[in-house]
């Protein structure tokens, strides 16, 4: 009984390190640039290890003569999208997404937020203040900053347990029987 029992305990202890969150997917609102132009697309954060995931971005509108309609796929990427915090003055700017498209003359997406993006989800405005504000740009000349937009991600609710914590409920709820099947055959015997 005492082996049992011990057993049961170092699995509950080491079960729920196995659990961890899932990257979210966080979506493009409202998007606009200075010149009208609108962005739309999402990319998937993992707030634990700080990587991007995939990403599909598209724009169009504005100045299409210098801006032309453009999408940035990860699929067709010269370059992986890194994530970067550093300082900026009395801002903490955190840029999400470098992108710079496969053309002859490179054209770089930036995404960076003004709160961090976490595994909570919610709603996050773009950086529009630092100097490296979310925007599009030719190697930043010329550069048409975001004026408006937010990115949006469902957090993760309580409603579906994940593996670790159905292994702990069964694990549990099987003791408690075990326990009370005990104590009714020595009732019974007693009795």
């Amino acid at each position: 009984m005492k082996i049992k029992s011990a057993a049961i305990g170092a699995v509950a202890l080491l079960t729920p390190g196995l659990a961890q969150a899932t990257p979210l997917t966080w979506t493009l609102n409202n998007a606009v640039f200075s010149d009208g132009g609108v962005a739309t697309g999402s990319f998937v954060w993992d707030a634990d290890t700080q990587t991007i995931g995939d990403y599909e971005f598209s724009v169009s509108g504005g100045d299409t003569d210098t801006f032309p309609a453009v999408s940035y796929e990860s699929a067709s990427a010269p370059v992986n999208p890194s994530y970067q915090e550093f300082s900026d003055g009395p801002n903490t700017v955190r840029l999400y997404l470098f992108i710079r498209d496969a053309s002859a003359t490179p054209r770089d997406f930036y995404l960076s937020v003004a709160n961090e993006l976490t595994d909570a989800g919610g709603t996050v405005g773009l950086d529009f203040v630092s100097a490296f504000a979310a925007g599009e740009c030719y190697s930043c000349a010329p550069y048409r900053p975001f004026k408006s937009g937010t990115v949006t991600a469902q957090g993760i609710t309580g409603g579906v347990p994940e593996p670790a914590t159905w292994a702990l409920m069964v694990m549990g709820f099987g003791s408690l029987g075990g326990a009370l099947r005990r104590r009714r055959s020595k009732d019974a015997i007693v009795a």
